[in-house]
């Protein structure tokens, strides 16, 4: 394992939150207990991960099972961390820029986060970050760094900071 996910651990609970790992019968648990009439859910699974990956909004929690991409657990606490609405009502390009703040901070590679992120969707025209050049890409970043430093989810030197 590489130094993301401990140095992203340390950030949660700094946070008032934690990302922890379960068993996979723990995960399958967590999944189960939100059963389809329940009006609002507790648990949240990360829907475009390829691992069981989720969160407890509530509870500041970053739940996986098993390995971890640290690429998909930063956009998993940006729900948490960077949003004051649940996942069911929040929108997720206004906290991509503390996402990108998130991968340096960290000291993370910034080409492999964008590379595994390439279906994330930039624009309502369909437009994702695998379908952008590099300087496209270079671009947006930029701007999306300005957004998240004027909506104030940026701290002194590009730090990320919880809003909740």
């Amino acid at each position: 394992m590489g130094t993301e996910i401990p140095k992203l651990r340390r950030l949660c609970r700094k946070w008032g939150g934690d990302l922890r790992e379960v068993t996979p019968e723990e995960f399958d648990q967590l999944k189960d207990r939100q059963g389809l009439g329940k009006k609002k859910p507790t648990f949240y699974e990360a829907p475009f991960s390829h691992r069981d990956l989720g969160i407890l909004w509530k509870r500041k929690l970053v739940i996986y099972a098993g390995d971890v991409a640290w690429v998909e657990v930063i956009h998993e606490m940006g729900h948490v961390f960077a949003c004051r609405t649940n996942p069911d009502q929040s929108d997720e390009f206004p906290f991509l820029g503390w996402e990108i703040a998130l991968v340096n901070h960290i000291k993370g590679n910034l080409r492999l986060w964008l590379a595994e992120n390439k279906d994330y969707q930039t624009t309502n025209e369909g437009q994702s970050l695998g379908s952008m050049s590099p300087l496209e890409q270079g671009q947006l970043v930029a701007e999306r760094l300005v957004v998240a430093r004027q909506t104030g989810i940026l701290g002194p030197g590009d730090r990320p900071l919880a809003l909740r």
